[in-house]
């Protein structure tokens, strides 16, 4: 598995989670509630896991969504409109 896994399942957001000797690169959905549990795509094992994340502190790397990356939106119908015409 790697972060494109996570990416294409809508775990858009890439966060460094820092709490007493843990250290996590993950990826969550843009809307998950932080200060609760939580499913992350761990980066660093390439696996699954769930997260408290009210015993880390969050600093948020980037965020691939659509509405944050508004060219891949473009990309994305671009390629859309030539699959439907035959030429992708």
């Amino acid at each position: 598995m790697s972060d494109n896994t996570a990416i294409l399942a809508g775990y858009t957001k890439e966060l460094l989670a820092e709490g007493g000797p843990y250290s996590l690169h993950l990826f969550v959905k843009p809307d998950a509630d932080l200060d609760g549990r939580f499913k992350a795509y761990d980066a660093d094992e390439c696996e699954w896991i769930r997260v408290n994340g009210w015993l880390f502190v969050f600093e948020t790397i980037a965020d691939y969504s659509a509405e944050a990356m508004p060219i891949l939106t473009a990309i994305e119908r671009a390629l859309g409109s030539q699959a439907t015409r035959g030429e992708g």
